[in-house]
C-alpha cells in the first residue's frame, strides 16, 4: 500500500422524503438504489466513466473503475481497483486497494420522536487517503473545499436518482434481477461447501 501523506474525511446526510415530495421511497426501495451503486458506481456517479467486477460474490468483490472527468484528485482515464462489502439492508463500502481510501453509502431510518418508518435517511461518508499531495498546502486545502463540494453533491444526487429510477420501473427490475442472482449465489456457495466436505471426508479415509 502506497505511504499516505494527506488525509480528509466528510459525510453528508440528507433526508429522503421531504413532506413536499410527491414520489415516496420505502426502505427496501432506498436500500436497492443504494446497492445499485456497489456493482455500477457509474450509475451514480458522472466521474466514473465504467466499472467492471473482476473477481469475488455477490456480497464481497473488487471492481474496478475507470474515471471521467470531474473527480477532484484523479485524472479522467485513471484506473482504481476497491474492495467492497454490501451488508444487505445497511451500507455499500468501497475500499481503494493501493491507498486504503473509502467511500461509504449508509441507509437509515430516522430515531427521532415522532419519526415513523418513511423518515428514511441517505449518509455518504468519505476517507480520502492520498500519497501525493502534502497536508496543509495549499493543493492539500483546494482538494478539501472540491472534495467537500463533490460529497454533498454526490448525497443529493444520489437520492433524486434513486427516487427517479422508481419512477422509471427501474428498482422492481433490479430487485428481481438481484434475486435470481443471488439464489444463483448462494447455490454455487452451497455446492462449493459442499464439495470441499466431500473432498475432506475422502481425504480423511485415505
Amino acid at each position: 500500500m502506497a505511504s499516505i501523506s494527506f488525509e480528509f474525511n466528510v459525510a453528508f446526510t440528507l433526508p429522503v422524503n421531504n413532506k413536499t415530495e410527491s414520489i415516496v421511497l420505502s426502505a427496501p426501495e432506498l436500500w436497492q438504489g443504494i446497492k445499485r451503486g456497489g456493482r455500477n458506481p457509474n450509475d451514480f456517479a458522472d466521474y466514473v466513466a465504467s466499472c467492471e467486477v473482476i473477481s469475488g460474490n455477490r456480497k464481497r468483490f473488487r471492481r474496478r473503475l475507470i474515471l471521467a472527468d470531474g473527480a477532484v484528485h484523479t485524472a479522467a482515464g485513471s484506473t482504481l481497483d476497491q474492495d467492497v462489502i454490501i451488508a444487505d439492508g445497511l451500507h455499500v463500502e468501497a475500499v481503494t486497494v493501493d491507498t486504503g481510501a473509502k467511500s461509504t453509502f449508509f441507509c437509515s431510518g430516522g430515531g427521532g420522536d415522532g419519526e415513523t418508518e418513511s423518515d428514511l435517511y441517505l449518509t455518504a461518508a468519505y476517507e480520502l487517503k492520498l500519497s501525493h499531495v502534502q497536508a496543509n498546502t495549499n493543493a492539500a486545502k483546494d482538494i478539501e473545499v472540491n472534495y467537500t463540494a463533490l460529497a454533498r453533491g454526490a448525497c443529493r444526487s444520489a437520492v433524486e436518482k434513486i427516487r427517479g429510477w422508481k419512477t422509471q420501473g427501474k428498482l422492481e427490475a433490479w430487485q428481481k434481477e438481484d434475486e435470481v442472482l443471488d439464489a444463483a449465489d448462494a447455490r454455487a456457495n452451497t455446492n462449493n461447501a459442499v464439495g470441499a466436505a466431500d473432498y475432506a471426508a475422502v481425504d480423511a479415509g485415505n
